[in-house]
């Protein structure tokens, strides 16, 4: 409107006046706003008959537990932890949902604030089963650790202190008091 507004006053001049292109353009005005107004204003019947709250949070929390049930399988069934380079990226990649929302799920779900320590408690279960494995018992902690995952030792050390209160020698000592193969 305010194109055909210019136009108009470039070709006749900027002083003129006409009654009717006055009506006119303040009734093209009052539609454009109109339809404006109502396509702002149009309400989806299927959100004024949806569920309530109660409800949505029961369907939210349904959804969160399926999707930790499917990152619970990729660590179980797959042993995705044992990829040293495991990325939170890849975890979403497979479950096609933002990054945000699967942080969200795993301090939800899991209680981990970080990606790394939740990683790390799936490394140490598995490192604590290769520990009391009576045919791993002459392992090296070094093999242990990158068995289970973490790309250092100093890493699989400070994450399984974290997790168990030990360190792995003394763990394994503790299960295992007549083998101290320790490093």
């Amino acid at each position: 409107m305010v194109l055909i507004d210019v136009g108009v006053d470039f070709t006749l001049g900027f002083d003129w006046v006409s009654t009717a292109f006055l009506y006119a353009q303040n009734t093209a005005i009052f539609f454009l706003v109109s339809a404006l107004a109502i396509t702002m204003t149009k309400v989806d019947a299927n959100i004024l008959t949806s569920a309530s709250p109660t409800k949505l949070r029961e369907e939210e929390t349904r959804k969160l537990s399926q999707n930790g049930q499917r990152i619970d399988d990729m660590m179980q069934k797959e042993k995705m932890f044992l990829k040293s380079d495991l990325r939170l990226s890849d975890i979403v990649a497979r479950l096609s949902v933002s990054e945000a929302s699967t942080r969200k799920l795993i301090h939800a779900e899991f209680g981990c604030e970080h990606f790394r320590t939740f990683v790390n408690r799936y490394r140490i279960q598995y490192a604590l089963s290769l520990l009391d494995d009576p045919v791993r018992s002459d392992d090296k902690l070094i093999a242990i650790a990158f068995d289970s995952g973490f790309a250092s030792m100093a890493s699989f050390q400070r994450a399984f202190k974290r997790e168990t209160g030990n360190t792995p020698s003394s763990w394994r000592k503790q299960t295992n008091p007549d083998n101290f193969a320790s490093i």
